[in-house]
This record gives C-alpha cells, structure tokens and sequence, in this order.
C-alpha cells in the first residue's frame, strides 16, 4: 500500500527569495490585491496565505521598511502602555507599519534594550496599566504566581498586578 497519501505536507519555513518576492509583485500590479490562490499559482511551493502575508507586511508600498526610529518607539511603547498587545489596534496609530512589525519591533526592544517595559502591568485593584519599568522599580513584593497566560506579583498593601505571559 502506497503511504504517500497518508503522509503529512512538510511545513518547513523558508526565508522568500527575491525571486518569489518579484512573482508577487508583479502578479499584484496584474491582478490587484485580491485572487491570492491565482497569484500564489505563480509562485511555486507558496500557498495563498503566505503570498497575501508577505505582500501585506513586506512588499507592499505602503509598508515603510524604513528603520525605526526613537519617535516610533516611544509611540510604541506608549500604545502597548494604553491597549496592551493588540497589534491590530495599536497598527491604526501608525501609518506604514503593519501589526506584524509593530508585533516584531516591541519583541526586539524587551530583548536589546536594557530596562524596557517587558508588557504592561495592570493594577488587578483598578485596573490601571502602568509601564512595567514603573512595577519592576518596586521592592516589597510579598507574593508571586505564574501560570501559561500571566505572571502574578502582590506586593505588601495586597495589591495585585501581573505582567501577561509573552
């Protein structure tokens, strides 16, 4: 019995060549941004999914691949301090930069950056988002939790405030 049907699809992730990143190009300024199944049909070994992505957050001209700068940063920062990790609706305060970059930026800045908010902290008692550096400044912790969705720190008054789980 032939077990290639049974088989699994392998799922590896390849970086895209410039040579693919110019297939989609041109098959967008064809067909337009929509029929992704027909543009990805002339990229071999992409599916719809990755092409529309990679348009969507690379290729695409209104995409800045700008570098970024301290302005930025600070925006960024500030909008994750107000509504937390939602990159869709933080993207909408910034007008070249997807989700997925925005998404990308602030898990470059908790990792390079000495003393940068890791994720905002709310305060369980009112829920208040103060910036994680504020929180870590604090030394009277009394009790701590983690779990797969928050990491838990009350201090002596019995406040609670967590920091979410990246």
């Amino acid at each position: 019995m032939d077990n290639t049907l049974y088989s699994k699809k392998s799922k590896s992730k390849k970086k895209f060549t410039p040579e693919e990143d110019a297939l989609i190009t041109e098959q967008v300024k064809l067909q337009g941004e929509k029929g992704w199944k027909r543009i990805a049909a002339f990229v071999p070994g992409r599916t719809a999914r990755q092409c529309r992505e990679r348009w969507k957050n690379y290729l695409s001209p209104d995409v800045s691949l700008s570098p970024w700068n301290k302005y930025e940063d600070d925006m960024l920062e500030q909008y994750v301090k107000e509504h937390g990790q939602q990159w869709s609706k933080i993207s909408k305060f910034f007008n070249s930069r997807t989700d997925v970059m925005l998404k990308n930026r602030w898990s470059y800045l908790k990792r390079k950056l000495p003393n940068f908010p890791v994720s905002p902290v709310v305060s369980s008692d009112n829920n208040e988002v103060i910036g994680a550096s504020e929180f870590i400044q604090e030394d009277s912790f009394v009790g701590y939790e983690f779990n797969n969705e928050y990491e838990s720190f009350v201090n002596e008054d019995n406040e609670s405030f967590y920091f979410e789980t990246l």
